[in-house]
């Protein structure tokens, strides 16, 4: 998946990765902070990190200096938030991937989004 993910970011180009039937449909036997798929728990962890206003102060000053790099990865609990992401993007130059889960939350066309992670650019 690293590899993957490495390629499409790198090379701008579309990523599949194939996931056998037998795995999709086994049993996961990880840790739980390690199992986001649920949707209902997603959100949970969501509503939970409501960020302390010094770490986004932080935070906000980093990006603002241009000093690293950050790709902006939108899935499910980001999905209603496509216009702030992208104006956040915008600000940073930063590139955007999204998961199949938010597919359509951002204007594809926009020149940062690469393309999504599973799809192709529209």
């Amino acid at each position: 998946m690293r590899d993957a993910v490495a390629t499409a970011l790198t090379h701008h180009c579309c990523v599949h990765v194939g996931v056998p039937v037998d795995i999709q449909g086994a049993l996961l036997s990880a840790p739980e902070h390690l199992c986001s798929a649920n949707p209902a728990e997603m959100k949970r962890r969501v509503e939970a990190q409501i960020g302390d206003p010094d770490d986004i102060a932080g935070i906000a000053e980093l990006l603002a200096s241009g000093k690293e790099r950050v790709v902006f990865a939108v899935g499910l609990a980001a999905r209603q938030d496509g216009e702030a992401i992208l104006r956040l993007a915008e600000m940073t130059a930063s590139p955007v991937v999204t998961r199949l889960d938010a597919k359509g939350a951002i204007d594809e066309s926009h020149p940062l989004p690469p393309r999504g992670l599973g799809g192709a650019r529209a």
